[in-house]
């Protein structure tokens, strides 16, 4: 289902469609990010309220509406892409890191909540993972060898592996030199 999640309208119909009894959700992917480089004290406001409506009001909501149905069933599965960056400070990338820190923090508190309830929830820390992240805001190519770099598929495989173990944290390895 595409969607704007930023746009209260379209993040409503996949809320709605979350909480459809006919069409049980059994797995939440929460991928969608956005985030602006630069100093912080020169960055769009506009901007950084977009990147905090996504990065967590969309993941909190889209949760929030899932959430109720998988524990009336006994079983489910969260799966939130947070980032290392959010690991430590990340000066020019300060409100991006800030919302994952917090997709962190609440990805744990979910897991501990629903302990034992058959719903697991895991919080995927990757760090630099190729996917169209950089171009579609604006950053430009991240000046770090191209070995550091992980692959998107295999990240995703690690995300999902790690939810179907029940474990609370994936955080994919550095890939092996070639």
């Amino acid at each position: 289902m595409a969607a704007d999640l930023t746009d209260s309208a379209q993040r409503a119909q996949v809320e709605a469609r979350l909480t459809d009894a006919a069409e049980p959700v059994e797995l939440l992917v929460n991928n969608a990010g956005s985030g602006a480089a630069g100093v912080f004290a020169n960055l769009p406001m506009d901007r950084e309220e977009t990147t905090l409506r996504l990065n967590n009001e969309a993941v909190v909501r889209l949760t929030r509406s899932a959430l109720p149905q998988m524990r009336m069933a006994g079983r489910g599965g969260i799966l939130n892409i947070s980032s290392l960056t959010g690991e430590f400070p990340s000066p020019s990338r300060a409100t991006y890191a800030a919302t994952k820190a917090f997709l962190t923090h609440f990805s744990g508190d979910l897991a501990i909540e629903n302990r034992g309830s058959g719903i697991h929830v895991t919080v995927l820390l990757p760090g630099l993972t190729k996917t169209e992240y950089f171009a579609v805001n604006a950053l430009g190519p991240a000046p770090v060898p191209g070995f550091f770099w992980l692959a998107a598929d295999e990240v995703a495989a690690a995300g999902l592996k790690a939810v179907a173990a029940g474990k609370r944290v994936a955080c994919p390895a550095l890939p092996t030199r070639p």
